[in-house]
């Protein structure tokens, strides 16, 4: 595999000197170069940042679904499927169907349980505007 030093090395083997960051961004460049010299390189705790990552995704993506509350209502309620494509329906819930088992084989919560949220709603949607649309 190609490493980051290696491909720097041919280029500037070559005769193609990379400019430092500095100097690519310009003043820009120099400051963020000075504020990080000055602060230091404090290391960002992974762990912390991916945790917290994956509550926002989790707790957003169980939420998401009752955004399409509306949509469930013009389509069971008023029978109303005008501007809605079978195939684009269709799509998102297979999408959603691939997402859940992805999620699942990887044993990835926030990515099968909020999925598999989406696939109750498309498949819900998919069924009226096929049964509204006749």
């Amino acid at each position: 595999m190609l490493q980051l030093n290696d491909l720097k090395d041919s280029l500037t083997a070559r005769g193609w000197p990379l400019p430092s960051f500095p100097t690519a961004f310009g003043s820009l460049g120099r400051r963020v170069a000075d504020t990080h010299a000055r602060v230091g390189a404090e290391r960002v705790d992974i762990a912390k940042v991916r945790s917290g990552m994956e509550r926002a995704v989790f707790s957003f993506g169980l939420v998401n679904p009752v955004l399409s509350l509306p949509q469930m209502y013009n389509i069971f309620v008023l029978k109303h499927v005008a501007g809605l494509s079978v195939i684009t329906v269709g799509s998102a819930f297979f999408m959603s169907l691939l997402w859940t088992a992805y999620g699942a084989l990887g044993k990835q919560t926030a990515v099968w349980a909020t999925n598999a949220v989406w696939v109750f709603f498309n498949g819900a949607m998919l069924v009226g505007v096929v049964v509204f649309s006749t």
